[in-house]
Parts: structure tokens; C-alpha cells; sequence
């Protein structure tokens, strides 16, 4: 598992960079937290929901 959460939590990282790997946040928590959009532990907590540029999880 630790090896699978590796592996993703890298490909999350070069999305990052190419300007993708963004997840929606409720109004509050994205003004409290203003990159936590980008932050990988954020992503399965609030899978994105439509709207941004994402890597499908059968992607990964």
C-alpha cells in the first residue's frame, strides 16, 4: 500500500506542475487554505468534482 501511495502521490506531484492535480474545496476551506487545492492530501478527502483539468484516477 505504502509503495502504491508513493507512486501516486508522485504522479500528483507532476501534475502539479503541468497545472493540473487541482481538487475543488468548499468556499470556507479554500479561504482558509488557499493551497490546499494543490496539496495532495486534500485529494481523496475532496476527489475533484468536475470544472478542472484532472488525470482520471484510471490513470493512474
Amino acid at each position: 500500500m505504502n509503495e502504491h501511495l508513493e507512486t501516486v502521490r508522485a504522479l500528483h506531484a507532476r501534475d502539479v506542475e503541468q497545472g493540473l492535480g487541482e481538487t475543488l474545496l468548499p468556499d470556507a476551506l479554500a479561504r482558509k487554505y488557499p493551497n490546499a487545492p494543490r496539496e495532495w492530501r486534500w485529494q481523496s478527502v475532496f476527489p475533484n468534482r468536475g470544472g478542472l483539468a484532472v488525470r482520471s484516477p484510471l490513470d493512474a
